[in-house]
Parts: structure tokens; sequence; C-alpha cells
């Protein structure tokens, strides 16, 4: 995560300049583990592509760590509309559910640079692990507001097991399916997502 700001006041202008280049900073490390590798890549790789001094990075990120628990952090945003839509669905059928899975492949393939790296580095890092459950529990909650399902796991921690194993096994999927690892040649992928969501909402509680 990033660095406690500091306590003294910013005129508008410094914090404009913060911002641009703690962004600077976020889009070159991207660049630079597309490239490298996480592990590979350092951080002199990454300001060289940004443009910006030791000091600099280190004023906003005590490590590359931090820097992806801040790239992690930055980009729920952007997923998170793909579950609101999920959420919205009212008794979705086994072709609702397809749909929505073909919109998050879809999503994956887009942003495949960032969910890529959260999806290798969440396995190898607790620090970001811990950070990525409490959105996934975040997101449990969200579901739950809608789907039964989803709010037992909210209440039953046998049910958060099976929520929390059914959303891994989801990304994972995504991640091997849009990197060619798991190959899809008939759009089989979003048909599987499909069953394996509409068996866990169809679900009675046990």
């Amino acid at each position: 995560m990033d660095c406690p700001p500091h306590t003294g006041r910013r005129n508008p202008l410094q914090e404009e300049q913060r911002l641009r280049t703690r962004q600077a900073i976020m889009t070159a490390a991207l660049s630079a583990f597309g490239e490298h590798g996480f592990a590979a890549c350092t951080v002199e790789q990454i300001l060289m592509r940004a443009g910006v001094s030791r000091a600099a990075f280190y004023a906003h990120f005590d490590s590359k760590l931090s820097l992806v628990c801040a790239i992690a952090e930055d980009f729920e945003p952007q997923w998170r509309p793909t579950f609101e839509h999920l959420a919205a669905l009212d008794a979705p059928t086994l072709g609702d559910l397809a749909a929505w899975a073909r919109l998050h492949l879809a999503f994956h393939r887009e942003h495949q640079l960032v969910c890529g790296l959260l999806s290798q580095l969440v396995v190898l890092e607790d620090r970001l692990y811990w950070q990525v459950a409490r959105q996934r529990d975040a997101l449990i909650a969200m579901l739950g507001g809608t789907h039964p399902a989803f709010a037992r796991a909210t209440q039953s921690p046998k049910a958060h097991l099976r929520a929390a194993m059914l959303l891994w096994s989801i990304d994972q999927t995504c991640f091997h399916v849009v990197r060619g690892r798991l190959p899809d040649p008939d759009d089989g992928a979003a048909g599987i997502i499909a069953a394996q969501l509409h068996a866990f909402l169809n679900e009675t509680a046990g």
C-alpha cells in the first residue's frame, strides 16, 4: 500500500503533481512488469520508464510489492461494474450467466496485463493476498444483496469457503484461458463458468 501521506498541507498544484507522479510510476511499472516479469524487474527500470527520481518513487511506495498493492486498490473500480452486473441479474438462467461469463472473460482480455500480474502474485505474496481477500469478501457481501447463496456466505464459514473458492476458480479460469494455457476453441469456458455459478446460486441452505 502507499506510504503514509505527508502530514503537511499541499496546495492544489502540488497535489495534482503528486497524483501525476504516482500515476506515472504505476503506468511505468505495469509496462516494466509486462516486459521483464515482477521478480526480474528492478526499481531502476521503473524509474527510467517513469522519468522520476528514486526519492520520488519512495515518497509514494516502499517497495515493488507496495506498488502492486496500490495497483490492485486502484483497479477495483474497473472490475467492480462487471460484478454489479452479476448482482443485478434476478434469478439468472444458464444463458444469462454464460453471457455474464463472456463479459468477464472479455474484461480479462482487455486488462490482461493487470489481471495477469495480480493473478500470479496473489498466490505468492501474503500482503497482496489479504488485500485481495478483503476485496473478495466485500464482493461476496455485495452479491449477497441479491443472491441468497452469497448472502449465506456472509453468515456461514462453510458457505463462505464455497463462495470464495467459486470466485477464485472463475478468476483463475479466465486468467488461464486468456493467456492461452487452457485452449478454448469452442468458447466452452463461458458455459462451464455459467454452470458452476448456476449450481452455486441454486443451492439450498444446508
